[in-house]
Parts: C-alpha cells; sequence; structure tokens
C-alpha cells in the first residue's frame, strides 16, 4: 500500500512539478474527506500508513515541488528574527534529542518522533509562498468555507440517524464494524438528560477528535468570508455555514465543544477588544440556558457535572502528580518516547504524564525535558507576539479577521494541549503552520503597500 501512496505522490509530483501550487489546493479541497479515504483503506493496509497516506500522496511531493523552485528565500528574511530564533531553539533541543543516549526505543520510533514534532513546520514557508495576493487569501477563505458543508452536513446526518436507527447501525453504514467501532472510541456516548444523549461520530474524519479541531479551524475562514462579502445573499449563505459548523460541534458528541466554542469567542472578543461584545455574548448565552434548563429540553446539570468531574481529574493529577513528574523527567526521556505514533512500531503503551495524563506539555517534559518546555513556551510566546503584530499592521478590517480569528484558534489549540496533543493532531497540524505562513506573506504585502504609498 506505501508503494501505491508513493507512486500517485510522486505522480502528482511530476504532473505538476511547474505548478506546485496545485497540489495544495488539492491538499485544500480534499483534507476534510482523508480520514473517510484512511478508514476505508484500513482493511488493505497497517492503520499506520494509512492514517498518514496524505503525507506519501500530497504533503512529500509538495515539498519537493517547492523547493526545487527557484524561489526568492529573501523574501522569507520577512519573519521576525525572534520568530526565527523560536524555530531554531526548538528544532535544536529536538535533534539534541533526537541522539539522546538514554532513549533505548527502536531507531524508527525515533525518528517517527522526530517527524511528528519538525514535519509540518515546513508547511510555514509553503503558505507564505502559496499566497500571490489579498485576493488569493479572499479565494481560499471562501473554498475552505463551502467545503465544510459537506463534513458538517454529513455529522449532522449520522447525529439524526443515530436516535432513527441506532448507534451502531448508523455508523455500520459508512464503515465496517470494526473501522466504525474505531472511529467512534468503542460507541461510546454520554448521558445528558433522560432522553438525550452525547455519541461520538467522525463525519469524515478517523476519529471524532480530529472532527472538533476541523470545526473550531473553519471558523477561521467562515468569519473571514463573512466580512468579505457585501451582498445580502452571500452573507445569509456564510451565515448558513456559520450555524452549520455549530449544530455539527453539537453533534460531534465532542463535551469539550461545548467548553471551546464558548472559549474561542471569548478569547476573539479580547483580541479584538470588543469586550462589549463579550458581555452581549455572555448575556444572550444565558439566557439560551436557563430556557433550556426550565423547559427540561436539556438536563444541563447533568453535562456540567460531568464537564467538572474531568476538569477536577485532570486539574488533581496535573497539580498533585505534575510536579514530582516534572522533576523525574528534567532531563528528558528522547524524541518518540511520549508520541502516540510510535505503538505501532514499539508495541509499548505509551505513558504521557502522571498516570496517564495525555496533556501535550507532559509530552514535552516526558521528550525534551526542562529546556524543551522552556522552548515551546518561547515558540507559543513568539508565534501570538508575531500573529499579533500583524494584526496591528493591518489597517483593513476584513483582514483583521482572519488573523484575530487564526490568533484565537491557535489560543485555543494551546488551550486544549492541557488536556490533550490538539498541536500533533491531524489537520491542526497541518493547517497551523501554513496559516502562519499566508499571515506572514499577508504581512510582507501590508508592508509593501506602506513603503508604496510613503515613497508616493
Amino acid at each position: 500500500m506505501i508503494v501505491i501512496f508513493f507512486l500517485i505522490g510522486f505522480l502528482l509530483f511530476f504532473l505538476n512539478i511547474n505548478k506546485w501550487e496545485i497540489n495544495l489546493k488539492l491538499l485544500l479541497i480534499l483534507f476534510p474527506f482523508f480520514g473517510l479515504i484512511a478508514n476505508n483503506l484500513e482493511p488493505y493496509s497497517s492503520s499506520r500508513i494509512t492514517s498518514i497516506f496524505y503525507d506519501f500522496v500530497f504533503i512529500i511531493p509538495i515539498y519537493l515541488s517547492l523547493f526545487t523552485k527557484k524561489l526568492d528565500y529573501g523574501y522569507f528574511s520577512m519573519m521576525p528574527l525572534n520568530l526565527k530564533f523560536a524555530f531554531f531553539f526548538i528544532f535544536l533541543i529536538i535533534l539534541i534529542q533526537l541522539l539522546n543516549p538514554y532513549n533505548s526505543i527502536p531507531f524508527l520510533a525515533k525518528i517517527v518522533g522526530f517527524k511528528v514534532w519538525l514535519f509540518y513546520y515546513l508547511m510555514v514557508p509553503v503558505g507564505f509562498y502559496y499566497i500571490k495576493n489579498k485576493n488569493h487569501l479572499i479565494e481560499i477563505c471562501k473554498l475552505l468555507s463551502k467545503i465544510s458543508i459537506i463534513p458538517c452536513s454529513i455529522a449532522i446526518i449520522q447525529f439524526i440517524l443515530v436516535f432513527r436507527i441506532g448507534f451502531q447501525e448508523t455508523m455500520n453504514l459508512f464503515y465496517s464494524p470494526e473501522i466504525a467501532n474505531k472511529v467512534t472510541q468503542n460507541f461510546t456516548k454520554f448521558s445528558i438528560a433522560s432522553n438525550i444523549q452525547l455519541v461520538r461520530i467522525p463525519s469524515t474524519f478517523s476519529f471524532p477528535t480530529q472532527f472538533s479541531n476541523y470545526l473550531l479551524f473553519s471558523f477561521v475562514p467562515v468569519l473571514t468570508s463573512l466580512n468579505f462579502v457585501n451582498n445580502n445573499k452571500e452573507k445569509l449563505f456564510y451565515f448558513f455555514i456559520f450555524f452549520l459548523i455549530i449544530f455539527a460541534s453539537i453533534a460531534s458528541g465532542m463535551r469539550g465543544m461545548y467548553i471551546y466554542i464558548p472559549i474561542f469567542f471569548i478569547y476573539y472578543s479580547i483580541i479584538n477588544k470588543k469586550i462589549d461584545k463579550l458581555i452581549l455574548y455572555g448575556v444572550l448565552t444565558s439566557i439560551i440556558l436557563i430556557l433550556l434548563y426550565s423547559t427540561k429540553f436539556l438536563n444541563l446539570d447533568l453535562l456540567l457535572t460531568e464537564i467538572q468531574r474531568l476538569t477536577n481529574i485532570y486539574a488533581n493529577t496535573a497539580f498533585s502528580d505534575g510536579y514530582s513528574y516534572f522533576l523525574n523527567n528534567f532531563f528528558g526521556n528522547g524524541v518518540g518516547t511520549a508520541t502516540y505514533q510510535t505503538k505501532n512500531i514499539t508495541g509499548l503503551t505509551v505513558q504521557v504524564g502522571p498516570n496517564y495524563n495525555e496533556g501535550y506539555f507532559f509530552k514535552v517534559i516526558t521528550e525534551l525535558g526542562f529546556l524543551g518546555f522552556v522552548a515551546i513556551l518561547i515558540l507559543y510566546y513568539n508565534v501570538i507576539k508575531t500573529l499579533l503584530d500583524c494584526l496591528n499592521l493591518e489597517k483593513q478590517e476584513s483582514y483583521k479577521v482572519l488573523i484575530s480569528s487564526f490568533t484565537t484558534f491557535y489560543l485555543l489549540m494551546i488551550t486544549q494541549n492541557i488536556k490533550s496533543m490538539h498541536i500533533d493532531l491531524f489537520p491542526s497540524n497541518i493547517m497551523i503552520f501554513l496559516f502562519i505562513g499566508i499571515i506572514l506573506k499577508l504581512n510582507l504585502i501590508n508592508q509593501f503597500e506602506i513603503s508604496t504609498s510613503s515613497s508616493k
């Protein structure tokens, strides 16, 4: 199977060798459906290959196509020095931990861990060189918004069918029984009322967590598109997509979405300095929740109790055992030792953090130690600082929405990393670095426009 993926990838590489942008556009169009493809390929190949087939078919050919071109690398010097240092520092720590002599896992597992850390960082120059002008950026946001209709609609259809014909029966319509069990986390469901349950729904993704990350990312192009259109019919169309994402988030069965979506708009309001709207959102949300609770349509206390229970478990584990865990892993154990993707190679269950706490920051400490923890915090800080600098430079409101909504998404992924490894997960691992590159290019275009206007 891996040979077939390589052949398809290199075919795309040679067909589009002078137009690598075509491969990236294909990636943007198809990435919401990669989970569906991978899950249906799995009976014919191992899961570790099918889960990353898009690397062989799209990502590697894009990298090869881009870096065989005569690019003006002087443009990329527009990346601020502090951000360059942050990327270099984390790369250096990862490289050192790749060579950690106390790391006893197989060499191939180390390479997999190394790949998970660094492979998608190269999407930064890809995004930078892909954007030609501001109009090109508008086209991308509108394209991503329209594509999101399909996975969101499928999730809602799956959700409705679950209550019509049953959970397992619905998933078996989309996958084989074995795969259906896997993509729904063993048909996990939670009661939130006497007759209402949350069920794990993956839509077109390999796992509900990937789908939920995709939904949170989808707010970025949709909010941006809403601010680019003036026609009332078009605005109504993008509002429809916006609410479709909200409904799909509820349908996904991910309890965290009841927290993450409000946090998204809290962050967004703060970044845009629209605290008055933030208060309005809070009042409206409170009224809606009170109405739902008073009509007994939704027993919110059951949902909130479950969320509180999970929060207490993770908080207690992190703070009570986290300090000793940090000291025991102060120097790090080496790249790959806390990477879940190595399980297929080592056959070992990966333990990340005290009592199997799965937070990303525990992974950083386990693999890279104290210096790695410092390096990742420096990287996060400098990415956010760069994005906010780009936001301050931008004069047009519509592009401010793009930068601020993406900054919000990035901050939310960091927040979620307290509980899980969202930045490592598809599609966050691709879209984060791609859009950092895109915003850097937007910043360059703005600086060029300012210098041009001042010279006249």
